[in-house]
């Protein structure tokens, strides 16, 4: 995490990149600018543990060249594009679009069980929805141990989860545009998605310090994510798959999408599995 002089606080910088070239020296970062009173004092914190569903503290996500709080809600993990718009979507029982900040000694998993260790619960969340929202997390996270020995969950479960010495930032059950976040090769399968949307489990960054100043130019966070999604139609599974090799997803095919597996870890691509219906050339 990066503290600047001007009071910018970056959860994670991540390298700006034109086509699949990366700009040499050229970041942006996911974070708040000109934060407001109720963030600065939340990170100001020690110890430091946020759960977030109201979006109103952090301010607009809208790029404004005004003097108002900003939410720079963007965040680039290789090619693909993530966007949390905080709380958006969510009810008074099942929750999205989960921010979450720790920076503070024990597990994650024993924090969002205890409501009473949040910072500022009920500054950064409706305060008669917080116990519904800890039963949610713990069988969010409840359901990801289930398939922990699963490689795409395992440094979820195994670092976010339990290493009670990691600390950084994680978003839960984010909704994504598929047409923003799908890569070039990939988007022509964006509008497959498009009437159900596409969900990422999770995305964030590990800090492995915090800087401030002129510090704060370091390099980037190591971010990493998840998405597990598939569109729900059981008569028409997947009759073929585009999968992982050298390295690399194959090559796109025609097809209509339905399955979509992408890990991604040390701030790239990591794994990918993409199942196809055939018989209908999607995107």
């Amino acid at each position: 995490m990066f503290v600047h002089d001007d009071g910018t606080i970056a959860l994670a910088r991540y390298a700006v990149r034109r086509g699949h070239a990366e700009v040499v020296g050229a970041h942006d970062l996911f974070g708040f600018v000109r934060p407001t009173e109720a963030v600065i004092q939340c990170f100001q914190s020690n110890p430091l543990m946020l759960v977030a569903t109201d979006p109103m503290p952090f301010g607009t996500t809208a790029p404004r060249l005004s003097g108002d709080a900003r939410f720079r809600n963007r965040l680039d993990i290789g090619d693909w594009r993530f966007r949390l718009n905080i709380g958006r979507g969510s009810t008074t029982t099942d929750f999205r679009n989960v921010l979450i900040v720790k920076m503070c000694s024990g597990t994650l998993r024993d924090r969002l069980a205890d409501p009473s260790r949040w910072t500022a619960a009920q500054a950064f969340n409706v305060p008669d929805r917080i116990t519904a929202l800890s039963v949610w997390l713990k069988a969010y996270c409840g359901a990801a141990t289930t398939r922990g020995r699963d490689a795409l969950y395992q440094y979820f479960v195994d670092t976010v989860l339990d290493d009670p010495s990691w600390s950084g930032f994680v978003a839960l059950n984010v909704t994504l545009d598929a047409m923003e976040t799908l890569p070039d090769e990939f988007r022509r399968y964006g509008a497959d998605f498009a009437a159900k949307g596409l969900t990422a489990h999770h995305f964030g960054a590990t800090f492995n310090s915090v800087s401030h100043g002129e510090a704060a130019r370091a390099a980037p966070e190591s971010t990493f994510g998840l998405i597990d999604d598939a569109i729900a139609d059981p008569v028409s599974p997947p009759t073929k798959w585009l999968t992982w090799q050298n390295g690399q997803p194959s090559p796109s095919q025609p097809g209509t999408a339905v399955v979509l597996k992408a890990l991604f870890a040390n701030s790239g691509l990591a794994n990918f599995s993409m199942g196809l219906r055939e018989g209908d050339d999607g995107g």
